[in-house]
Order: structure tokens, then C-alpha cells, then sequence
């Protein structure tokens, strides 16, 4: 008797009917588009692009993940993200040598970033400064006062440290130089 009871409830939602058609599911592949043919068909990098979009993959998963678990989007601009200008910081920026790296001292940015290297053969002409002087923090994270993290610092230097000592305690410090010989004294 109760069976018969259950199959007679109906339910019945309190949203009003939608029209829009929806992609659902987790970890499957859809396509839409706003313009019909505005997605290219049978690739998705096209020499051209319909409607002269660009196209730009966006990547969700490390390099190093399985081609299998690879979560991607394809996204085909009518600019390419890399014609945006420069953002501005919301904030001053900070001292060359930083040492925390929590949420309050730094920031991302949305400009596309590179690597340029730091114009070392202009130290040479410059006034003279030492290894201490030239030190500068390039990037990191986690904390010096937590004792857990990492920092990568670079330096220029053209003048001897006479008189001058520089001391690390709690760091795994790494020396590697580019240019010239670096010579310890102990």
C-alpha cells in the first residue's frame, strides 16, 4: 500500500520554466557559441579563425598532468589578450628584498608577465656597489618568520665587500654566478 502512495507523489518546482538550454556534468567536453559558425569546426587552433577571432587556450591542469586528466578551454577572442595594457598596482610597491610573501604584501596581476633580465652590464659603469647592496628579491612564497617557504634573490655587485660582512642563518643559500668568480673568505 505505501508503494502504490509513492508512486503517486508528482513533484513540482518552484522556479518557473526556463528556456535557456544548460552544459552540465563534471569533467566533460561542450562547445556553445554566441554567433552560430563562430566556432571553428574540426580543430580548435585554425590558421583563421571564423569571424577573424582569436583563438587562446587556456589551460586548467599543470603540464605535467596526463593528456587524460588535461582540462582546458578553448576561448576565441575578437582581441588577443596580449594587446591589453599594462594594469596599474593598487598599492606602492614594496622594498627590492622582501622576505613574507602572505596576501597583505603581495599581488597578482592580469598583464601578461616575462622574464627580463636585470641590465647587469650597466652595473659595471654605475657607482660601485657591493654584494649586499645589490641584492633584490625576484619572487617567492610562504614566510621568513614561520620558517617554511622559499625566496629567490639575484644580485649585481661590482666592488668588493672591504670591511663588510654578510651573514644568513636560516637559509639554504645557493651562490651561483653568471658573470665572474666569487671568491669566499672564511
Amino acid at each position: 500500500m505505501e508503494l502504490e502512495q509513492q508512486q503517486q507523489i508528482t513533484i513540482t518546482s518552484d522556479f518557473p520554466s526556463d528556456d535557456h538550454d544548460y552544459l552540465s556534468g563534471f569533467g566533460n567536453t561542450f562547445e556553445s557559441e554566441s554567433i552560430s559558425g563562430s566556432l571553428p569546426r574540426g580543430q580548435n587552433s585554425p590558421l583563421l579563425c571564423p569571424y577573424g577571432l582569436y583563438a587562446e587556450q587556456l589551460s586548467g591542469t599543470s603540464f605535467t598532468s596526463p593528456h587524460k586528466l588535461n582540462q582546458r578551454s578553448w576561448l576565441y577572442r575578437i582581441k588577443p589578450s596580449v594587446t591589453h595594457e599594462p594594469f596599474q598596482a593598487r598599492f606602492p610597491r614594496h622594498d627590492k628584498l622582501v622576505s613574507e610573501f602572505d596576501k597583505s604584501n603581495s599581488y597578482t596581476t592580469p598583464t601578461q608577465l616575462r622574464w627580463k633580465p636585470k641590465p647587469v652590464d650597466t652595473v659595471e659603469e654605475s657607482a660601485p656597489i657591493d654584494f649586499v647592496e645589490g641584492l633584490y628579491t625576484v619572487c617567492g612564497a610562504g614566510s621568513s618568520f614561520l620558517r617554511h617557504g622559499f625566496a629567490i634573490h639575484m644580485y649585481t655587485a661590482n666592488k668588493s665587500m672591504d670591511n663588510c660582512a654578510f651573514l644568513q642563518c636560516r637559509w639554504r643559500f645557493l651562490d651561483y654566478s653568471t658573470k665572474r668568480k666569487i671568491v669566499d673568505h672564511y
